[in-house]
């Protein structure tokens, strides 16, 4: 299954018993190995929860929902230290010394 950026902020993301986590708002992807390999999901609009998952958290993806292991929910994180967690990661675009950038 592949699926967009745009989709995957549309699909909700659960626990493998039915608990709605919120949506995917940001992604941790991998330059070396090309994968994602933690999702942050942001809980429904009045709550401040947010979790970091792991890729090895997720039990499988659905047309419009992510499925993940419960816990997930053990491990959520509040909203400043998911910006704390977040800031870590260069925002600068990464450009490898073998590729020209087009002209």
């Amino acid at each position: 299954m592949r699926i967009t950026l745009k989709q995957l902020r549309k699909a909700k993301v659960e626990t493998n018993t039915g608990l709605v986590l919120g949506h995917v708002v940001d992604i941790i992807f991998d330059t070396e190995n090309q994968c994602a390999v933690q999702y942050r999901v942001k809980g429904p609009v009045l709550s401040t929860k947010e979790f970091l998952v792991n890729r090895d958290q997720v039990v499988h993806f659905e047309e419009e929902k992510i499925v993940v292991y419960d816990s997930v929910v053990k491990k959520g994180i509040d909203s400043k230290r998911a910006e704390e967690t977040f800031k870590e990661f260069s925002v600068e675009p990464i450009v490898s010394s073998g590729m020209q950038e087009p002209s």
